[in-house]
């Protein structure tokens, strides 16, 4: 079982989790039962970690496409506001933007530059 599934069960259920490993599988492997352990492991962590790159491929993408709306805004003369995520409040994006899309909650832009970005975005 992950770790994210224990958190959620007793410690009767973690029990019984168990008992039925063995008896549905390590006891059936036989003498493999090493192997059938070790393999049981080593499905559940490699869900694990794939569970955790898909958080980064996607932390990734938002912070890519983020940095890309907030380029053409910028290219394109529109003054651009953002949310700040710790503080809660709206500020002029600075001039210097370096890594603002890491606090960025929300930036938001009137109809003429929402149409001009959708545009921008159907091109890419």
């Amino acid at each position: 079982m992950s770790d994210k599934a224990t958190n959620h069960l007793q410690d009767s259920d973690k029990r019984e989790a168990v008992s039925g490993l063995i008896k549905n599988f390590l006891e059936p492997a036989g003498n493999n039962f090493i192997e059938e352990l070790v393999f049981r492991f080593l499905l559940t962590r490699g869900n694990t970690l794939g569970g955790s790159m898909r958080n980064i491929g996607g932390f990734m993408a938002q912070k890519k496409l983020t940095r890309a709306i907030i380029a053409y805004l910028k290219l394109a003369g529109y003054q651009c506001q953002w949310l700040h995520s710790e503080t809660n409040t709206w500020a002029i994006l600075p001039h210097d933007d370096a890594e603002v899309e890491l606090s960025l909650r929300g930036l938001p832009w009137d109809e003429d530059q929402v149409n001009s970005v959708s545009k921008w975005l159907c091109t890419l």
